[in-house]
């Protein structure tokens, strides 16, 4: 194993791939994602409710305590892995060296897979408890937090237009806190497409505006900063799109769980090499109220 794979050789091959997660970054990298460091099984994420301050009319007077509602939401991390196999005709030691195609391709998989839990995080079930000795009870978006894909005309499906987009921030402005903070819309390119078009029809004057959305020129419309994915979920023809506030949503890495590779010589296999890659990580969506979701007809 020395003589074929000298150790040096597969470190720089691990940091190569940690290297190329990083360059390449994941959808979500620094757009308002709360980042946590998971220490066992599950994490529970404590969860304070909004507190309103009262005028204080009596300097001398009792102080009145107001009620806290405690919380808090399990983040939960799962391993995850692409492994691969060569056999001498594959020429195995260039198929892993560092800069190689198998690197490149185990990165671009890493950052898929982090925007993949980041997504399932927003639109799906998260697990929240009052009570310690509880596991969690299932919180699901309610319905006052979707906008329908036949929201302009009921019976009609449509796909992403201005008034709908519109809908969509609504939903996550609600608040004071919520109007001040960050928020980013998280959107497909067939959603882009559909709105210029939209746009166009109606003769809005944020068509210009919306050119330069599709043609890379700006990241931020209609006060959200717009993150493009080709891996929102569709059913049925529908596809989901989804705005969310800085901190909705909280995304962790098992402690001393990051990018591993290990590549190794499998002498049942008739001297061919496995070279595998794995992360530790999880996410789940910490507040409803500051999540949204639209659904787009295809």
């Amino acid at each position: 194993m020395a003589d074929i794979f000298p150790l040096a050789h597969i470190e720089q091959y691990n940091s190569s791939v940690q290297h190329l997660a990083a360059i390449q970054k994941y959808a979500f990298e620094g757009k308002g994602i709360r980042i946590e460091s998971n220490v066992g099984k599950v994490q529970w994420l404590n969860q304070i409710g909004d507190r309103t301050m009262r005028r204080i009319t009596d300097r001398n007077g009792d102080i009145t305590f107001a009620e806290s509602k405690f919380g808090q939401r399990a983040l939960r991390c799962f391993p995850y892995g692409d492994a691969a196999i060569y056999d001498d005709f594959d020429r195995a030691r260039a198929a892993i060296e560092p800069n190689g195609p198998t690197a490149i391709s185990q990165a671009h998989a890493v950052n898929k897979t982090k925007n993949a839990i980041i997504i399932d995080a927003a639109l799906g079930t998260s697990y929240e408890r009052f009570d310690e000795e509880s596991m969690g009870d299932a919180v699901e978006l309610g319905a006052d937090r979707k906008v329908a894909v036949d929201f302009e005309a009921p019976g009609t499906n449509t796909g992403l237009t201005l008034a709908k987009l519109i809908k969509i921030k609504s939903l996550i402005s609600q608040d004071d806190v919520a109007d001040a903070s960050q928020k980013y819309f998280v959107y497909s390119q067939g959603m882009l497409d559909q709105l210029l078009l939209n746009v166009q029809e109606v003769k809005s004057t944020d068509y210009a505006e919306i050119k330069a959305l599709q043609e890379g020129r700006i990241s931020y419309f209609l006060g959200m900063h717009w993150i493009k994915s080709s891996q929102l979920p569709v059913a049925n023809g529908v596809r989901s799109c989804f705005a969310y506030v800085d901190q909705a949503i909280a995304f962790a890495n098992q402690k001393n769980g990051g990018i591993k590779t290990k590549a190794w010589e499998m002498d049942n296999k008739w001297g061919s090499t496995g070279i595998k890659t794995t992360i530790d990580t999880g996410a789940t969506r910490v507040r409803e109220d500051w999540v949204s979701v639209g659904y787009c007809a295809e």
